[in-house]
């Protein structure tokens, strides 16, 4: 079985972000969704929900108050330096959230948006953080076009 045909049967984590004081509507609303079975983190005005690839699409086609979807692409990870970091993000699975250039060769790619945190480490420097993250993404997608 590929990497691409395990990502599909995966159970990712998406997070949605409804305007300040719809919470509940939003709740409402994934529960009349089929299979889809929100929870709220505490003390956040964000509901975690749970399911394969076809649940973020499900979910971003029909819920009408969610503002924000995100993806958690991983766990959280330690890297104790630069090259450790970039280490690790070459081992991610990027062509399982990246778009397929030669599928959808129309499209120009565009950069998703990024966040990092730091939690006692010596990468304390969200922005140098950030930085290799995009690189590691970029290098993807050099790859990915000259198939290397």
């Amino acid at each position: 079985m590929s990497t691409a045909q395990q990502a599909v049967k995966t159970a990712f984590t998406f997070r949605l972000r409804p305007p300040p004081g719809l919470e509940k509507t939003l709740m409402k609303e994934l529960k009349l969704l089929r299979d889809i079975n929100p929870r709220k983190i505490p003390g956040r005005n964000i509901l975690e929900v749970t399911g394969p690839e076809e649940t973020l699409w499900q979910l971003m086609y029909k819920s009408r108050i969610a503002e924000d979807i995100q993806l958690r692409m991983t766990q959280p990870f330690s890297a104790r330096g630069e090259k450790e970091l970039e280490s690790k993000l070459a081992t991610m699975p990027w062509h399982c959230y990246l778009p397929d250039s030669e599928k959808h060769s129309d499209l120009q790619f565009k950069m998703p948006q990024t966040r990092a945190k730091s939690f006692k480490s010596k990468l304390f420097h969200t922005q140098l953080i950030r930085d290799i993250l995009i690189d590691a993404i970029t290098e993807t997608q050099v790859r990915k076009e000259f198939k290397q």
